[in-house]
């Protein structure tokens, strides 16, 4: 409710009804998430690796693949403790690669074609009403 006030957290965390993600991730060095697709997309964008807690659905997966690209390290939940998030933290912070491996994937969505690209494929299935295999260049 919007009423209710935000409760306290110990130590110098923030706790706000509403984040603008998008501007704060231009600032961030690493972003610690459940793995959601949107979120994920939105840190590769922005070239910043994360550590992963997957909680349901497609984000184990997502996880996995962190781990797989060097993107980040993916801790799964029911597993997580204050250890092993420092840990992944600590490690993803001071090991050049995530950050790298991060600017490479940033790179790869950017020659993709993004949303442009996602049009012209759904205006083609569209106008063909056939299955589209393969997207001509």
């Amino acid at each position: 409710m919007e009423s209710e006030s935000i409760p306290e957290f110990p130590g110098s965390a923030i706790a706000v009804r509403y984040a603008p993600q998008l501007d704060w991730l231009k600032r961030a060095a690493l972003m610690i998430t459940h793995g959601g697709m949107n979120t994920t997309l939105e840190c590769l964008t922005n070239a910043i690796p994360m550590v992963v807690i997957p909680m349901v659905n497609d984000q184990p997966g997502i996880g996995a693949r962190f781990n797989w690209s060097g993107c980040g390290e993916s801790i799964p939940a029911n597993s997580v403790s204050v250890d092993k998030l420092i840990k992944a933290i600590t490690q993803v912070l001071r090991v050049p690669s995530y950050r790298e491996n991060a600017r490479l994937m940033q790179s790869a969505i950017e020659r993709c074609g993004g949303v442009t690209k996602v049009a012209d494929i759904v205006e083609l299935a569209a106008s063909s009403n056939q299955p589209i295999c393969r997207v001509p260049n």
